[in-house]
């Protein structure tokens, strides 16, 4: 295998950790001896070890040699930290053992590391390489960058509509466009991200419950936006009135990203304001409203397509914002 079939183990690795790291970010690790992989590990939830740490004790519980690690490489999707969190750093776990060689896909933005991390390594003797696989990685970790280097959440986007392009009845009455498989897609999402909000009409209409009932982990925090003064929190919501309010309150809480799932209004809301970083639209197959509330419209030339995926029901789009 090359250097980057390793990293892309390593991202592959950290995808388990997602929904249950926030706000830290998925990382994967892995240690090479005579081109095999000898060790595995990665950030499993917020406060838990992180993934170089959890692949030492993973050969070390194999019993294995000591020795072996310094004649051993070891790859990592994120730069390793070098600062003391709720856990000691991972730089001086690395230098402590003696690996041969480093791989990074990419350096950590927060400011606590921000190449500290790999500094710290290079100044003990040990060989840092840089830069693969980065694409995949920053993709991945999408929601980490975005808090570190734009300072706020990563903000997605989405919603349901029929195949002929309406994402309600006029008279708003709940009705579900997208299918049982679709619906877990959208559990996924809410796994994901720290937090989630709809409109205040969706709030009060539908009374969703906006948790994920499918996969476990915490719960995303939620939020109602609102034109009205509201005193506190509505039925466990806080409330916002706008966008930028919105990050305020993420920014004071942690949260590096949230989901929108509102109604029209709400959608349109956030598409104005220039701060939506990714759409996920699931479009039915089959169902047909010919009348109702029109879906959202999105100027498509700030936007990527992405993947896009289908299942029974429901055809899948992801776009991301061109930056």
């Amino acid at each position: 295998m090359k250097p980057i079939d390793y990293i892309r183990r390593c991202i592959e690795l950290a995808a388990k950790g997602k929904g249950r790291v926030n706000p830290n970010p998925l990382v994967g690790c892995v240690i090479v001896h005579n081109d095999r992989i000898i060790a595995e590990g990665w950030h499993k939830a917020f406060g838990q070890a992180h993934a170089e740490r959890m692949a030492i004790d993973d050969y070390l519980l194999k019993g294995g040699d000591l020795e072996v690690l310094k004649d051993s490489d070891l790859y990592v999707s994120l730069e390793p930290c070098s600062h003391f969190g709720k856990t000691p750093p991972c730089a001086d776990l690395l230098v402590q053992y003696q690996f041969r060689k480093v791989y990074v896909a990419l350096l950590d933005p927060n400011p606590l590391v921000s190449g500290m991390g790999i500094q710290r390594l290079r100044d003990s003797g040990i060989e840092v390489e840089m830069g693969l696989a980065v694409a995949e990685a920053r993709l991945q970790n999408r929601f980490f960058l975005c808090y570190h280097e734009k300072k706020r959440p990563f903000i997605v986007l989405k919603w349901a509509e029929s195949s002929d392009g309406f994402i309600a009845p006029l008279s708003r009455e709940r009705t579900a466009i997208s299918g049982l498989e679709s619906q877990k897609y959208v559990h996924a999402l809410r796994q994901e991200c720290s937090a989630i909000l709809v409109g205040r009409t969706t709030m009060l209409g539908d009374k969703p419950q906006l948790t994920d009932r499918y996969f476990g982990g915490p719960q995303p925090v939620k939020f109602v936006l609102t034109s009205l003064t509201e005193k506190g929190p509505i039925d466990g919501f806080q409330v916002v009135q706008s966008a930028e309010e919105l990050i305020e309150k993420c920014l004071e809480q942690g949260l590096n990203s949230v989901l929108i799932e509102g109604g029209q209004q709400t959608l349109n809301h956030f598409l104005s304001s220039g701060l939506v970083d990714e759409i996920h639209l699931l479009r039915s197959k089959s169902m047909v409203l010919t009348s109702g509330i029109e879906g959202p419209k999105f100027n498509s030339s700030q936007f990527e397509k992405g993947l896009t995926s289908e299942n029974d029901s429901d055809f899948i789009t992801v776009y991301r914002r061109i930056y």
